[in-house]
């Protein structure tokens, strides 16, 4: 044991990753008050680190300096090192997409030389797939950048998660909420996963006292499927699955970066046959071209 330090972090350009994780903290330390709980981006632990914070707490926790991660799900690599695991979920955010607007136009009616930023391949796929004319710009900038951009006038708008523009409170800048069939979001979108290793038995009790069942549920199929469809989860990408009590239903998309081409598959099952329904949708999504597509990046 460390001690009982327990460390949180939320994505360096995801604000509501970090509020949320901020509340599942207090939540926490309310409740365990014999444990140390520190916020990540304050800790003598972040002032060395460089890039991913999820990468560095992993690393953290592998040599036993920490004993909880608190997480964006989506930024939860596939193959994890073998002695950690994630352990619960927060309930889980919106996960769906959306675009904020300096207008009142959803994405139908931009005008086709009005550029709107993306911030990943695969929304950039699954957009230009939809609409082949539209002017993408790709910006790997923080939330408030972006916004700024678009104040000025730089940008005519971006993507981004409807979970961080709710934890913000601008759903008054928001003009569309993509449905899947039009921008799917990624595995894990909208989550919050708390990781710890796999022989501490005391963390995980703690862990489990803040999870929320569909939600971990949700984000444990979404990851099965990547595993079958995919080595290392990575690639153009995205899948949604929805629990309803022992039901489940999981969609799944793939696009070319350029928007070429694109293909999607939807199947349904019930609790115990998760990894069957995953391998399912994988080969049929294989079969329909989705390893070309993959290669394409």
């Amino acid at each position: 044991m460390t001690g009982g330090r327990v460390i949180t972090t939320g994505c360096r350009n995801n604000a509501a990753s970090i509020v949320r994780a901020a509340g599942v903290l207090g939540i926490l330390a309310e409740a365990n008050p014999e444990r140390t709980f520190l916020d990540f981006r304050r800790a003598e632990d972040a002032r060395s680190c460089r890039g991913n914070d999820a990468a560095a707490l992993f690393s953290l926790l592998s040599k036993e300096k920490i004993d909880l991660a608190i997480v964006d799900a989506n930024l939860v690599p596939l193959n994890l090192p073998q002695e950690l695991e994630i352990v619960s979920a927060a309930e889980r955010g919106n996960p769906f997409k959306v675009l904020v607007s300096c207008d009142d136009l959803i994405l139908d009616e931009k005008p086709d030389d009005v550029p709107i930023a993306v911030t990943d391949p695969a929304s950039r796929g699954q957009l230009l797939y939809y609409r082949p004319d539209l002017l993408l710009v790709d910006i790997d900038g923080e939330f408030d950048d972006l916004l700024s951009m678009m104040d000025r006038g730089e940008i005519g708008g971006f993507v981004a998660d409807a979970s961080e523009v709710e934890a913000l409170g601008l759903q008054d800048r928001v003009t569309e909420v993509f449905t899947p069939s039009i921008c799917m979001p990624s595995a894990g979108q909208g989550g919050l996963a708390l990781v710890a290793r796999r022989t501490d038995r005391k963390t995980k009790q703690i862990a489990d006292s803040v999870n929320h069942a569909p939600s971990f549920q949700e984000i444990s199929l979404e990851r099965i499927f990547l595993g079958e469809l995919t080595r290392d989860g990575r690639g153009p990408v995205c899948v949604l699955c929805n629990v309803d009590g022992e039901a489940f239903q999981i969609s799944a998309v793939v696009a070319a970066p350029d928007g070429s081409e694109k293909v999607s598959g939807l199947m349904h099952g019930f609790a115990g046959r998760e990894r069957e329904v995953s391998a399912k949708l994988a080969r049929y999504l294989l079969d329909s071209g989705a390893d070309r597509l993959m290669g394409k990046c």
